[in-house]
């Protein structure tokens, strides 16, 4: 019988562990899970935000019924969560692991999974959402990044991870929290963004001090626009 998916958050002991992972070089402009090359010899990571919020409680009722999926396997450091999960997918045949952690916040990070894996696990996480981002946000925002293991400290090395084998699963939940956040950050920005652009005339005919055309209907929308991208933000920090 296969294993089910088993909800997990880091220990405070973790935590620590997380700070300790040296940096030698901060990547410079991200790159989207389109625009990535895959090294020969690395794998691909890549982090997805598709949504405010995912139910957790029901992704993980339909995460238990798939073949797909087992016990993790993770240090016991991790303690059960209401905030996120983390599945292994089950290796008929042994080779290197694959891992996606899915964060309450909206966030999806995938680690060596193939592109046609990563689609078909966003389209199920979507059927599990709350206030769905556009899909040219959710592609725009994206974040990837190549990996590779090392008996050394986990660090970042020419805009590669270089994780240290021995601590794999640790770090990458570090890692891959670090990316869910950056994401959210940029999907939030992106929607503000395009909010913005679309007050473009109305801030120019109020510059110029001319008459705002407008009916309350749509001035109440464009209120709970800004009221909702508040309350999201303000809860995220």
């Amino acid at each position: 019988m296969r294993s089910q998916l088993f909800p997990t958050t880091i220990s405070l002991s973790a935590s620590t562990k997380a700070k300790n992972i040296e940096i030698k070089k901060r990547p410079g402009k991200k790159k989207t899970a389109e625009e990535i090359t895959k090294k020969s010899g690395y794998s691909n990571v890549a982090a997805f935000c598709t949504a405010e919020e995912y139910h957790l409680e029901t992704l993980a009722q339909k995460m238990a019924e798939s073949q797909i999926f087992e016990k993790s396997g993770l240090s016991k450091e991790l303690l059960p969560s209401s905030d996120f999960m983390h599945l292994a997918v089950k290796q008929e045949n042994g080779g290197e692991s694959q891992d996606v952690f899915i964060f309450r916040e909206g966030a999806v990070v995938a680690w060596n999974l193939p592109e046609i894996d990563v689609e078909a696990l966003l389209s199920l996480v979507k059927k599990h959402q709350t206030g769905e981002y556009s899909e040219n946000i959710i592609r725009s925002e994206s974040e990837s990044m190549n990996y590779t293991y090392s008996d050394k400290k986990t660090s970042i090395e020419d805009d590669d991870f270089v994780i240290n084998e021995k601590n794999a699963k640790l770090d990458k939940y570090a890692l891959s929290n670090a990316m869910a956040l950056s994401v959210k950050l940029g999907s939030w920005e992106a929607t503000l963004a395009n909010y913005i652009d679309s007050m473009e005339d109305i801030t120019e005919d109020m510059k110029a001090g001319r008459k705002i055309k407008m009916s309350q209907e749509e001035v109440m929308r464009k209120t709970g626009k800004i009221l909702t991208f508040l309350g999201a933000t303000y809860i995220g920090s």
